[in-house]
């Protein structure tokens, strides 16, 4: 994927997931809410004395970037066209067969009309199945 202009970059986090370690926190060695250490534990050998090898974290965030993807998708004629598609091949029935039909598509295109007039420009929904950052 990396020789294709879609790599990631690895970013260490919590262990609780409390917080990232990036940008002005990548240097620290703890978190700074649950005060909890970033690194693995030392490797024990089967003598029982402590190797320290490379530091590692414990947990790592696989970050993958939106842009390149999203510039990949246009770079063929044959996916550019797809990209295009709810703007220029969509029949409107008055039924919801696209997201392009819904109310939320609609709304945006009125409050937005200079992004709405270029097809090019690329509308993103975000899912979510069980998500609850509140944990009510």
């Amino acid at each position: 994927m990396k020789d294709l202009g879609l790599g990631y970059e690895k970013i260490p986090a919590c262990r609780d997931g409390c917080m990232i370690f990036w940008k002005e926190t990548e240097n620290l060695d703890a978190c700074t809410v649950c005060k909890k250490s970033k690194w693995k534990d030392d490797i024990i050998g089967a003598d029982g004395s402590s190797q320290t090898s490379k530091r590692r974290p414990v947990k790592v965030l696989q970050y993958f970037p939106l842009i390149p993807r999203l510039q990949r998708l246009f770079t063929s004629q044959h996916t550019a066209s797809h990209m295009k598609w709810h703007a220029h091949a969509r029949t409107k029935y008055g039924v919801l067969r696209h997201p392009a039909d819904g109310e939320a598509w609609k709304s945006f295109d009125a409050r937005h009309p200079n992004f709405a007039s270029n097809p090019l420009n690329v509308r993103l929904g975000l899912a979510s199945d069980g998500f609850n950052p509140l944990g009510t």
